[in-house]
């Protein structure tokens, strides 16, 4: 029996082999027979192959010789080569410990600050680990006395920030509450009835628009149209657009009626050219001087179906001198005023 060591050449190891008659190979092997006292290296380095000892030393991080070794050099430098990465692991081992242990002697900590409704309550803290792959003195008492010092602080934090959510969250909920009862007085006391929006007006132009229907970016579009259903129109509906107007306002609704079946569009482009449309469908209830009140539907097609069951002009301009309202049915009916 025989054992083998595989070795590599450099450049310069392969040609002196070559010139020593050999195949000038980057890869070679040695043989070492049994009777070898380098035998007994190879079966305690290696591994076995066929049943037959056998050493590789031509990984990339090996290095490579100027001649063809002998077995006992081949040998010779696989022990020092292990012998120097053993040495740089118990290194790299020997300074982790030590920032480890820096972090314990030193208490450092990471601040993890809270904040409630813009006031910042009580912080948790966390050891400030070097990393958070392994922990090599966690075992250690000093390390377990600060961790769980550590512990009753978070905990009494923590008590502390729920308690402190919780009052928040009553607060807001209050504040909510009373912020619901002042919109529904204002609503009740302009007779608005539920699904009824009202929009500000100013010298006959709309100072407000139904929420997210309005893209203040140069790459974006935006209209308010009155809507007929016609099949042969873009979208299935004839429209007559309504002109915007400038500055603090949003469009003039000089001829905008009650009973219009109305469409609020918003569409966003981005740099390459994709639209995020938005649209909002309705119907005109009531218009005054100061405020136009609309309905939502669904779609458009809804919205005009709405606007169908209008009575004829003259009751019409009853709804918009405040004698007669729509009802959620779209039926006129006597104002509550």
């Amino acid at each position: 029996m025989e054992a083998t060591i595989r070795i590599k050449l450099t450049d310069t190891g392969r040609k002196a082999n070559l010139l020593a008659g050999g195949s000038a190979s980057r890869e070679q092997s040695i043989k070492v027979p049994f009777e070898s006292p380098e035998f007994r290296k190879v079966v305690e380095l290696g591994t076995l192959a066929n049943d037959a000892p056998y050493l590789d030393f031509t990984g990339c991080y090996d290095p490579g010789f100027d001649h063809l070794p002998t077995a006992a050099e081949a040998i010779s430098v696989v022990e020092t080569n292990r012998a120097e990465k053993l040495a740089e692991k118990e290194r790299e081992v020997a300074e982790r410990y030590a920032r480890w242990l820096t972090v314990v002697q030193d208490k450092k900590t990471i601040e993890r600050t809270h904040t409630i409704n813009g006031v910042q309550v009580k912080s948790t803290f966390t050891p400030d680990w070097p990393s958070a792959y392994d922990n090599p003195v966690l075992d250690l008492p000093e390390t377990k006395m600060w961790l769980a010092e550590l512990a009753i602080v978070n905990e009494e934090a923590e008590r502390f920030n729920t308690e402190a959510m919780t009052v928040a969250k009553i607060k807001r909920e209050e504040a909510e509450k009373i912020t619901a009862a002042k919109e529904q007085n204002r609503r009740d006391a302009l007779g608005l009835q539920e699904g009824e929006l009202d929009l500000s007006v100013e010298e006959n132009a709309l100072t407000s628009v139904p929420y997210g229907c309005w893209k203040s970016h140069n790459r974006a579009k935006n209209w308010l149209a009155t809507i007929a259903v016609d099949p042969s129109k873009p979208g299935g509906f004839d429209r007559v657009f309504h002109a915007k107007a400038r500055g603090d306002y949003y469009y003039l609704i000089d001829r905008l009626n009650v009973g219009d079946a109305i469409e609020f569009g918003a569409d966003y482009y981005s740099g390459s050219g994709r639209k995020s449309p938005t649209r909002w469908y309705g119907i005109v209830i009531r218009k005054t001087n100061t405020m136009l009140v609309v309905k939502q539907t669904t779609t458009g097609k809804a919205a005009c179906k709405a606007a169908a069951k209008i009575k004829p002009p003259d009751v019409a301009d009853q709804v918009e001198a405040g004698i007669a309202r729509i009802n959620s049915e779209g039926a006129i009916v006597p104002s509550d005023n």
